[in-house]
């Protein structure tokens, strides 16, 4: 099975990616000991109970993010808020609110249970506390002591390898695979391959070139420069929290600070770019340059300004331009289905790689209860997890399941 399209490769978006430099590396160094140096809590106001320990690995420093196990932390570092939390709330926004209520009622006893096995206590490998990470392109030779020596630090905590698209990184997810990991079907996340815009769909190209139009409508407000950027960072975190914290579960998003947002545009491990008004900004936009792919970390918009609606679709148009220009896939993360899928996007799904088999014996029923349930609710749409012995992750048989319309299974969610 091919990543997306017959004619996109992850061979081809790695030829287009231009070498990392020694700069590069001291960026993100610079930016992970920061980290480190104030802690998680200076950042992440609801990441108490958070430690980040940095192990290096050659000349690259890995951040390994320790929780205590207690509740109150983003679902990003929460495999409770993660698999039990945030799917409640999706759930409760498509449904009446008593509904919401009896269905939370009813899974309270297996709260109590996750709670009981300690379910919590986790590390979290090469989390950057970002969305999205930079990928860990180790090799086995080098992930192997690695895993070895977490284990031996945190033998009461599970290691979990998060946000790992098997589609993007095959070897990265068969070298964990090979290692004991036992990978967790986590979300479903969107792609869009760095084609030509002729080579998609009519109605695509249309969606795609009406989003071009709008995003040059509004070129003249773009600010690029992080020296420009960095007096708006006040404004950034209002646009974030406005966004991630009002409308939808404060408690279940990070919870970021300003410092966290002062830090983002010192460092420069990534591109914001924003658009202003009249000397405001009204929105912005931040994405990850991953090495294989362009992952869009987190935006905001002021939901008051006159052209909002405008304003998030040149923002997913400048999103699928700058992709397309390095010649990189472009990861536009979950939800919003439909939106993404009129734009180019395909699904594939995402994965957490976890190894608990060194956790005492009473604490593995909560792992293989999660491990077995996710797999069950996606049996049908998965496809194997690549590992030495099947490395292109695809079918055994080769010819992937459809379902009654037609569609492949083992990509569309």
């Amino acid at each position: 099975m091919s990543l997306i399209q017959q004619n996109t490769t992850v061979e081809s978006a790695h030829l287009l990616r231009p070498p990392e430099t020694n700069g590069d590396r001291e960026v993100q160094n610079s930016y992970l000991e920061t980290l480190a140096d104030r802690g998680v809590e200076a950042f992440l106001r609801n990441g108490r109970g958070l430690g980040i320990k940095l192990y290096p690995v050659g000349p690259r420093l890995i951040p390994v993010i320790v929780s205590d196990g207690l509740p109150g932390k983003a679902s990003i570092l929460s495999p409770t808020g993660r698999y039990l939390d945030y799917p409640l709330f999706e759930i409760g926004r498509r449904r009446p609110r008593w509904q919401s209520v009896l269905l939370g009622a009813a899974l309270s006893p297996l709260r109590a249970f996750l709670r009981q096995q300690r379910f919590d206590k986790v590390a979290y490998v090469n989390h950057w506390l970002l969305p999205s990470n930079p990928t860990l392109s180790l090799r086995r030779k080098d992930l192997t002591p690695l895993v070895r020596s977490l284990i031996e630090d945190h033998p009461e905590h599970a290691l979990i390898f998060s946000g790992i698209v098997p589609s993007l990184t095959p070897d990265h997810a068969a070298a964990l695979v090979d290692l004991g990991g036992v990978a967790i079907p986590s979300r479903v996340v969107h792609l869009v391959p760095p084609q030509p815009e002729e080579n998609f769909p009519k109605k695509i190209r249309a969606t795609q070139r009406t989003d071009a139009r709008l995003r040059e409508d509004l070129e003249a407000f773009r600010l690029e420069s992080s020296e420009l950027l960095r007096p708006h960072a006040r404004r950034l975190h209002e646009l974030y929290s406005t966004i991630y914290l009002a409308r939808h579960p404060g408690h279940l998003n990070c919870q970021y600070s300003l410092e966290f947002f002062d830090l983002l545009l010192q460092s420069g491990i990534c591109d914001i770019i924003a658009w202003q008004r009249e000397g405001r900004v009204e929105a912005f936009d931040c994405l990850l340059d991953n090495g294989h792919c362009i992952e869009s970390l987190i935006f905001g918009i002021d939901p008051s300004a006159p052209e909002g609606h405008k304003l998030f679709r040149a923002l997913v148009s400048h999103e699928i331009a700058a992709a397309r220009r390095r010649g990189l896939i472009l990861n536009l993360g979950g939800g919003n289905d439909a939106f993404k899928r009129f734009r180019g996007a395909q699904p594939h799904f995402e994965y957490e790689f976890v190894f608990h088999r060194h956790l005492p014996a009473r604490r593995l029923p909560a792992w293989s209860l999660v491990h077995n349930f996710r797999l069950s609710l996606n049996r049908r749409r998965l496809a194997p997890v690549p590992s030495a012995r099947r490395p292109t992750g695809e079918p055994p048989d080769r010819s992937p399941r459809r379902n009654r319309r037609g569609r492949d299974l083992h990509t569309q969610p």
